[in-house]
Parts: C-alpha cells; structure tokens; sequence
C-alpha cells in the first residue's frame, strides 16, 4: 500500500495523475482517485476513532458520577 501510495504521488507530480492503471481485480482507476480514496478513508478511519475515544471518555465519567453517588458513604 505504502509503495502503491509513492508511486501515485511521483504520478501525479509529473503530471501523470489521470493515466489509468488496472487493479488486480480489473477495475480501472486513476492515480488521482487512488490518492484520494486513500485520503479519505484516513480521515474516516481517524474520525471514527476519535468519535470513540470521546465515547469511553463520557462512559467513564458516567460511571465515576454513578459511583459517587451511590458509594457506601451517602449510600443510606
């Protein structure tokens, strides 16, 4: 993948970026698409993480908000 996203970025730097390629399933594609397919599913991918880690984040806040509340001390 690293070396298919160097050979993209060389293309598309000398110009080449709407020279069709094939891929190993025979669809066509070019290098411009490649690089921002790649882009995009990066930002998903990091989108998707850090709409994650916010989850945890608000679960565990929940939980020590719970646990106070109903800790043995107020607990009557």
């Amino acid at each position: 993948m690293v070396a298919m996203v160097l050979i993209a970025i060389d293309k598309v730097s000398t110009g080449h970026g709407l020279d069709t390629y094939r891929t190993q399933w025979l669809v066509e594609d070019n290098w411009i698409g490649f690089l921002v397919f790649v882009v995009v599913t990066t930002v998903v991918v990091v989108v998707a993480a850090a709409i994650g880690w916010f989850q945890r984040r608000k679960e565990q806040r929940e939980v020590q908000q719970l646990q106070a509340k109903y800790s043995e001390g107020h607990h009557e």
